[in-house]
């Protein structure tokens, strides 16, 4: 593989994992190295496992359709690209996790335009599981019994 431009854009988990969809299609009709198929292979799997993990962030059937959408949605809230890019690949839910992806969130986004950036993600996105305050994204109040004990 041969690097055509160092840093030339900045991509979302899906886009990604689209554009190593169309090299491991073309790979099987032309020879590559074992090192690359080995790379190619593994980074694929994780992406894979990544996207169809019931606690990841996005889900496999995003579109670039939405991509573009949500894109165009968040222009008028002044955001950096990768702000939106790491709203692409967090879709936020909750004010907390904004706030992390948002330099100075506070100070330059009223609440209301902070509600209204989240309800975008939810209506462009999904309501899916998305990441939250919970790490585990299994709803539960954070108390853990082992062996029968709490």
């Amino acid at each position: 593989m041969k690097i055509l431009a160092t840093q030339s854009a900045a991509l979302t988990n899906h886009e990604v994992s689209s554009h190593l969809s169309v090299l491991r299609s073309q790979s099987r009709s032309s020879p590559r190295s074992t090192k690359t198929q080995s790379i190619l292979e593994e980074v694929s799997s994780y992406l894979y496992s990544y996207q169809t993990d019931s606690s990841s962030p996005l889900p496999p059937t995003i579109s670039d359709e939405q991509i573009a959408e949500l894109t165009r949605e968040l222009r008028k809230y002044g955001l950096e690209k990768g702000e939106v890019l790491m709203m692409l690949n967090l879709r936020p839910k909750e004010l907390g996790l904004l706030d992390c992806v948002v330099e100075e969130c506070d100070m330059r986004l009223t609440e209301e335009q902070q509600e209204d950036v989240l309800e975008c993600v939810r209506r462009i996105m999904g309501a899916g599981e998305g990441v939250d305050g919970d790490a585990g994204g299994n709803g539960d109040d954070g108390d853990q019994t082992v062996n029968g004990q709490a």
